[in-house]
């Protein structure tokens, strides 16, 4: 038998108005929507990103409603603090939302910890992020793997020369901060040296100081946590100091071809670490049919997440009638799970176990490319995905959603 969450997610993508499966009568919602929020940055640096969440987010409630589960979404325009602060309280008081399905901003998840603990809120958090902030609300849950684990597969990537002369430049923010502390960690592990250290504030687009800083020091590799408008204003500044592309790697959340094209040549070469792997699942796949029917275009990760939370929290607050203590089980039972994303495993701290890939970006998209250098611990877990894996089992989630399940 096939997973019962994979099965009800691959139900749902095949769905047709003349399809012969129904779900059963107790599962049409005949009772209030499921209400939820989303906060995402609808304008601004980092805008793109939050129109590739808000169309993953409206396809899976259009799936939904095809499949007799209803829900209200409400858009917060949110990535600073006081504005998380603003929006979890209206969609909490206001809105009597019974989740928020996704959050963009790293910063702003730091923020409104005290208020999802104190009002019990589950949020999804659509980015990866550091360890240690799960760690502060049992509310929070991820589809994406922890920033520590991906910098460790960045690390792992370098080769012994690049490691010797090392620079990070990053973000001032929870997120930007955790990717440094773990970049100077892993470098030390490698017995490497960084050489540049340097953050920048929201809304930074001047990087000439730090340009030439890198240059000066004869940076090897790079590792520049920023993404949006501000990674695209460094990527061309870098270049004009012809800047090697292949010494800079970036965050997962820059897997955004909105951002190659606005840096054109500039972008490309630079290295990533994606979640989004070589061999494609059903779930990838049926997701990007109807995705490419509703908005003529190719999905991107965050549009891939987005779905995949609004899925599971909705489907889960269906099946356990909205009692709270109930959906926490229910989404910590997800194990393997094929769906828009990739594959993956809530994990009991709440984030997702999930495999990497190397990619390396191009005018015409992200390409995946062998390691050139040996990992060097036998502790990285980087490995490249070929096409023998694609038909690997994976295992059920122990007795969700069964009311659901295809016909076997």
């Amino acid at each position: 038998m096939i997973g019962r969450i994979q099965a009800l997610f691959l139900s749902i993508m095949m769905m047709m108005p003349q399809v012969l499966f129904a779900l059963p009568d107790s599962y049409v919602a005949k009772e209030l929507p499921i209400n939820l929020g989303v906060m995402a940055p609808l304008t601004g640096d980092y805008a793109s990103a939050g129109e590739e969440i808000k169309r993953g987010v409206e396809l899976a409630t259009e799936i939904l409603e095809e499949r007799g589960i209803k829900t209200e979404i409400i858009f917060e325009d949110a990535c600073l603090p006081a504005q998380g602060v603003a929006a979890i309280k209206k969609l909490i008081e206001f809105d009597k939302v019974q989740a928020l399905a996704a959050n963009y901003c790293v910063i702003t998840l730091n923020a409104i910890v005290p208020i999802v603990n104190k009002h019990k809120v589950i949020v999804f958090q659509n980015s990866v992020s550091p360890v240690k902030l799960f760690a502060t609300s049992e509310y929070f849950y991820t589809t994406w793997p922890a920033i520590e684990e991906e910098v460790a597969e960045i690390v792992a990537a370098l080769s012994d020369e690049q490691v010797t002369r090392a620079g990070i430049l990053y973000l001032e923010s929870p997120w930007g901060i955790a990717y440094a502390d773990a970049f100077r960690d892993q470098i030390q592990k490698r017995k490497g040296k960084v050489v540049v250290d340097l953050s920048q504030g929201f809304g930074s687009h001047d990087f000439r100081s730090e340009v030439t800083r890198l240059k000066s020091m004869k940076a090897t590799s790079m590792l520049v946590a920023h993404t949006g408008s501000n990674l695209v204003s460094f990527l061309k500044q870098a270049a004009a100091l012809e800047i090697p592309t292949n010494t800079i790697f970036v965050p997962s959340d820059a897997e955004d071809m909105e951002i190659i094209k606005a840096a054109g040549p500039a972008g490309n070469g630079i290295g990533l670490f994606s979640t989004e792997l070589e061999h494609d699942t059903s779930g990838r796949n049926l997701f990007r049919q109807r995705y490419r029917a509703k908005y003529n275009r190719e999905p991107a990760p965050l549009g891939r997440h987005a779905f995949d939370q609004v899925m599971v929290v909705s489907i889960a607050f269906k099946e356990c009638a909205m009692v709270l203590s109930c959906v926490q089980a229910k989404l910590l039972q997800i194990s393997d799970y094929d769906g828009a994303s990739g594959t993956f495993t809530i994990k009991s701290n709440r984030l997702a176990k999930r495999e990497f890939a190397r990619k390396t970006a191009y005018a015409d998209g992200f390409r995946f490319e062998k390691n050139k250098y040996a990992p060097s611990s036998a502790n990285s877990t980087y490995h490249y995905i070929n096409q023998t894996n694609v038909n690997r089992s994976t295992s059920g989630i122990g007795g969700i959603f069964e009311a659901l399940l295809l016909p076997q």
